[in-house]
């Protein structure tokens, strides 16, 4: 494998909405992908440069005792002459504003308006279109199709569903609604949605149970990577992800769901991206999201909520769990923190033998970290 540049960006979606060379994410989130660019260590070779300032040595001296190769830092001027001389880049997620930022501008023309569509979420629409013409097993099948709405008179009197701008990621951009007092707040949200995108995604909400993740690869060939389980906050977006930890084993063990569930899952995934359309001149990196839900009073797994082409904090998480003792769970989150919150933290766990640090010490306004567990709350 050749050297590469690996850079967090996880305001991508963001960027590829905007569609400008030179887009900017707002100010937090700025801060937010730089004092998280740490974690594509997890996901580096040892002769592969991270776009981020090069951790204390006490951070790099845990991670090196538990097996991780320790990679380059760089900083940008430095990534951009290693692009200059023909390094590979490995990113969060592709943009415009990426490219132009490393000093590609033929990978950035190239970003056109196909380009943006397919890192859409109409892509997630065509996946379940996909899999819906497909001879699917029982537990995965459903009597209905997200839907691509342009116009809001087609979803102005509609309750218990779920509204999805057609770019953004990890609970962002997501509306749901189930009164209607509830749509008619959001309205204006939509309104402004369909002037700027021109569409949204509509789609019934679902009794969720469990939420997890089917990690793929596709090039030549589409390789499957692994399922990875994860709590979501109540809104959507990143909670905690989880190691060493099946929740699906008690339904399994109940009857509910196939033994081999998660065999036809992937199956069933693998056919679908070999068959997509949208797809087809894809490369690299897919996350599904996926749920458990309740239908009626049958347990229903839906394979697809949300197709991301890109990498996801599942890929991270795979990295982390091949770190750590196996056999034991662990749980790990990213945190807001105030001016010395962290620093205090790690203090106070210096001598923690089941504390997990993700991020190195400074002083950061977000940091990851996690714990060794005996179960889950």
């Amino acid at each position: 494998m050749s050297t590469r540049l690996l850079v967090y960006n996880p305001t991508c979606e963001m960027a590829v909405q905007s569609g400008a060379a030179n887009y900017t994410p707002p100010a937090e989130l700025q801060i937010f992908e730089r004092d998280l660019a740490h974690l594509m260590m997890f996901l580096a070779k040892p002769d592969d440069f991270v776009l981020a300032p090069k951790p204390d040595q006490k951070f790099l001296d845990f991670w090196q005792s538990r097996g991780l190769e320790i990679p380059h830092f760089c900083n940008l001027a430095h990534a951009r002459k290693l692009v200059a001389e023909g390094i590979d880049v490995l990113s969060w997620g592709e943009s415009r504003a990426l490219f132009h930022s490393l000093g590609l501008p033929q990978r950035a023309r190239q970003f056109d308006l196909r380009r943006r569509l397919l890192f859409s979420r109409r892509t997630s629409v065509e996946v379940e279109k996909t899999l819906a013409a497909s001879a699917l097993p029982a537990v995965f099948r459903q009597s209905w199709l997200p839907e691509i709405v342009t116009n809001i008179e087609a979803i102005r009197n509609r309750q218990n569903v779920v509204v999805k701008s057609l770019w953004s990621a990890s609970g962002r951009g997501v509306k749901i609604v189930e009164t209607a007092e509830q749509m008619r707040q959001i309205l204006p949200w939509i309104e402004a949605r369909l002037r700027t995108d021109e569409a949204i995604i509509v789609e019934p909400k679902l009794l969720k149970i469990r939420e997890f993740s089917f990690l793929f690869y596709h090039s030549a060939t589409t390789e499957f990577l692994g399922t990875n389980f994860f709590e979501a906050q109540a809104n959507g977006r990143f909670g905690q992800e989880l190691i060493g930890y099946n929740p699906m084993a008690d339904f399994v063990q109940q009857g509910l769901l196939p033994d081999d569930w998660e065999k036809q899952s992937a199956a069933a995934l693998a056919t679908a991206i070999d068959s997509c359309s949208a797809l087809a001149d894809y490369q690299g990196f897919i996350g599904f999201d996926a749920m458990l839900y309740n239908h009626d009073g049958e347990l229903k797994i839906r394979l697809c909520t949300e197709t991301n082409l890109r990498l996801t904090m599942g890929n991270i998480n795979q990295a982390i769990a091949k770190l750590l003792p196996q056999g034991l769970r662990a749980k790990w989150q990213i945190t807001h923190f105030k001016s010395g919150e962290w620093e205090n933290l790690l203090a106070q766990n210096a001598e923690n033998q089941n504390f997990i640090p993700l991020s190195p010490s400074g002083n950061r306004t977000f940091a990851a970290y996690g714990e060794f567990l005996s179960d889950f709350a």
